[in-house]
């Protein structure tokens, strides 16, 4: 968690509740040690915001950030942390409220380990605490997204942001690929996921007179799965979501057997594989789709719809900022390698930084000296509130209109450029991809067909006994295309790869145990493509072809 511009009693959600109320109940009381109470003192209860509590999601699908779909051992499935939801600490929101009465000199307490919050205060500071818990709640209301996908398979390509009409008429008779409700800053995974083990290979285990093989285990991922960062954009009139579509099918497993008395039959499964990496912002309710052309069995429509509510126009004490877009860094998935290689697979720059909320809050206090209205400080000296942050959120006072106006402006300029809108185009062959691309997000376009080889057979050897030990390795032969969308401009990379029919070469040629030989080739390239304009990363050569990537301008 961010620091927070409060009296802290919580460094992050995990804070005891009973430990929480009792430090804010603590500030209370010192600070009203000289204020007896009086009649009008009473104990009141309030529900907690929404904005303070757990958001629920659906289960987590495992996102498979390299783009292999067939595992070993020792693979890391997901490499990427997941975002926070924007989120108000239980700890921090009874500081706020504590710190609001004190600044008043109206005397407020807590029941410690209460819930709902039980108060107990003067009819004024009764009456603040309920109008902020009023502002928070309306807020959290706010915050919520409903996320729609549907995957078409064989619908023809359609534009990038289709109309209502139009994306209506396509889901009429479809079966959603999944729903979900979630708040602003989340992640979120949709679609199902299959999966299966396979014997991978052997570890051998030699001893002076005896050896053992050691089967060890892999698992082949196949489904429809859909991996989406949502947040809201210009005060919840847009959504903002990157997202990575999974498409897999196993259509076949090879058996190969070494023809030894001490190994068993490795198994080799055969996936087709189709991943999209893309981001935009579309008007609240609006529609994206992405477009797959030639790429048998995943010719299709992938539409996705976003809505959500916009910020309340009139709260009453504390103005609410979602920081979620303001905050969110693009995430560099590791790019998938063709086949096994030592070297790192990241490339390019690290990205932009995030900027933290207290960053925002510093700017509204800046705001607010330049226009003579000076905030509080953390020693709470003024009868003023400052600004206060956390995950994904800052709250600023109603009266603060310098500091309002100034974050208003600042968040505006920075999610015009975040949301700037290309389509990207991608072609290889028969195989054509369209979909949309914001600044900052990554763009993935990977179609392979991923298997596992036996490419060697090494020897362990003690003192009376020896035994073979295969080498496996997982192949992709298809393209792959990774780039991010940078000042406007495409920075990309991709590469092509084929493969041959393996050739096997039995134990009595091969001496040691039947292994098999491999063929296979590799092209690739890179540019910075700019809007309105197309590249061949690849040209076509003989029979291959070229690999061409486009990106429309601005709109």
């Amino acid at each position: 968690m961010p620091n927070t511009h409060l009296p802290h009693v919580s460094n992050g959600t995990n804070f005891p509740l009973s430990r929480a109320f009792g430090l804010a109940a603590s500030l209370a009381l010192g600070l009203a040690a000289s204020a007896p109470a009086t009649a009008q003192e009473s104990w009141r209860a309030f529900d907690v915001p929404a904005l303070s509590l757990k958001c629920p999601s659906p289960a987590a699908i495992a996102r498979l950030d390299r783009g292999y779909h067939v595992h070993f051992e020792s693979d890391e499935l997901e490499l990427l942390e997941r975002r926070s939801p924007v989120f108000l600490p239980l700890g921090d929101l009874l500081s706020l409220l504590s710190s609001e009465a004190a600044r008043a000199k109206t005397p407020l307490r807590f029941m410690p380990g209460s819930t709902p919050l039980l108060a107990r205060g003067g009819t004024e500071a009764l009456a603040a605490t309920e109008a902020t818990l009023a502002d928070l709640s309306a807020f959290a209301a706010a915050l919520e997204v409903e996320v729609r996908a549907w995957w078409l398979p064989g619908a023809p390509a359609q534009p990038v942001r289709p109309d209502d009409a139009t994306a209506r008429q396509l889901i009429a008779a479809a079966k959603p690929l999944g729903v979900a409700r979630v708040r602003s800053g989340s992640s979120v995974d949709l679609g199902q996921r299959r999966e299966r083990s396979f014997v991978a290979g052997f570890w051998v285990e030699v001893a002076s007179d005896s050896n053992a093989p050691d089967p060890w285990i892999g698992r082949v991922l196949t489904g429809r799965t859909l991996h989406l960062d949502v947040a809201r954009a210009r005060g919840g009139r847009a959504v903002h979501v990157d997202a990575l579509l999974d498409l897999a099918e196993e259509t076949a497993q090879v058996e190969f057997d070494p023809d030894t008395l001490d190994l068993g039959i490795v198994q080799q499964p055969v996936v087709e594989a189709l991943q999209l990496g893309f981001s935009g912002t579309v008007d609240s309710g609006g529609w994206l789709a992405v477009s797959v052309e030639g790429r048998a069995p995943f010719e299709g429509v992938l539409l996705l719809q976003l809505a959500t509510t916009a910020d309340p126009a009139t709260p009453a004490r504390w103005r609410a900022f979602d920081l979620a877009l303001a905050n969110a860094t693009p995430q560099r998935r590791p790019a998938p390698l063709p086949w096994e290689d030592e070297r790192d697979s990241d490339y390019g720059s690290e990205g932009r930084e995030k900027l933290d909320a207290a960053a925002f809050a510093q700017v509204a206090d800046e705001a607010s000296r330049a226009g003579e209205s000076r905030l509080s400080s953390l020693k709470g000296r003024d009868a003023r509130s400052g600004p206060q942050w956390s995950e994904g959120l800052l709250l600023v006072p109603t009266g603060d209109g310098e500091a309002l106006t100034e974050l208003g402006t600042l968040i505006a300029a920075l999610e015009r450029s975040r949301s700037a809108g290309r389509e990207f185009d991608v072609q290889h062959g028969s195989v054509h991809v369209r979909g949309p691309l914001g600044e900052g997000g990554s763009l993935r376009v990977l179609s392979v067909t991923e298997t596992t080889v036996l490419v060697d057979q090494d020897v362990e050897v003690a003192e009376k006994s020896w035994t073979p030990s295969p080498r496996i390795e997982r192949m992709l032969a298809g393209f792959s295309v990774e780039g991010q969308l940078e000042s406007g401009g495409l920075a990309v990379r991709g590469w092509s790869s084929e493969r041959a029919p393996n050739t096997r070469v039995e134990r009595h040629a091969a001496g040691l145990a039947a292994l098999e030989l491999f063929d296979r080739g590799l092209r690739s390239g890179s540019a910075r493509i700019e809007g309105g304009s197309a590249r061949e990363l690849i040209e076509a050569s003989g029979s291959r072809p070229a690999l061409r990537v486009g990106l429309t301008p601005a709109k």
